[in-house]
């Protein structure tokens, strides 16, 4: 019974348990304890090959990897295979061909990832990715929107949440000129230009652009 109580706190989303530290909030007491361990700097679980520590013994496992070189998982394109999967994403740029920096995609080539985080063990190919992912431990979100205070851990994201409030529509249909704000609606739109209705009604078979379409339909 205790644990399908504390299991029914992930669902109605409450946060009881707060850190003195930085305020960060959390729904179960042991995500707290994990979460201390940031400021600590406690690190209790160790490689018993080099020697290495780190703070989640998922972490830990993920390192015996370079040690046993078991690399589980593989890109389902060329077939090559990776410690974890943020190596897959990174590799996968290769096929998608969306490096904007030549220097970072050789660097994947080389399957080199020479900046480390000391929280999580995670690799990074160029420095900044490491400094930028460091947000999502210490809950940093130094990006504010002057209209309705919600802070971004990326200026990225903050641009994007931007358009919200404005009437900025910066992506343009080719087929037709209609602007858009964001590009997962350009996308939906272009269904209307190319004829595609991916959403299939199990019951009768036919198809529609939007998933909420099919739903009235029901």
């Amino acid at each position: 019974m205790f644990g399908l109580k504390m299991h029914e706190v992930v669902h109605t989303k409450a946060k009881p348990y707060r850190c003195s530290v930085c305020g960060s909030q959390f729904g179960l007491p042991h995500s707290l304890r994990l979460h201390m361990c940031i400021h600590s700097g406690e690190k209790p679980h160790k490689c018993e090959t080099c020697g290495m520590c780190f703070r989640l013994s998922g972490n830990l496992r993920r390192h015996e990897r370079v040690h046993t070189g078991e690399r589980p998982i593989s890109c389902e394109v060329c077939g090559k295979k990776f410690v974890q999967l943020s190596h897959v994403k990174a590799h996968m740029q290769i096929h998608t061909g969306s490096f904007r920096d030549l220097a970072a995609h050789e660097l994947v080539h080389a399957d080199v990832k020479p900046f480390t985080c000391e929280i999580c063990g995670q690799g990074f190919t160029i420095k900044r990715s490491l400094y930028m992912h460091q947000r999502v431990h210490t809950g940093e979100k130094p990006y504010r929107c002057d209209t309705c205070g919600k802070c971004f851990s990326l200026i990225g994201t903050l641009n994007y949440h931007k358009r919200i409030h404005s009437n900025d529509r910066p992506i343009k249909c080719s087929h037709c000129n209609k602007s858009f704000k964001y590009h997962k609606l350009l996308k939906h739109h272009l269904r209307v230009h190319t004829g595609e209705r991916p959403h299939t009604c199990d019951i009768c078979g036919k198809s529609f652009h939007k998933c909420s379409a099919m739903a009235l339909l029901k």
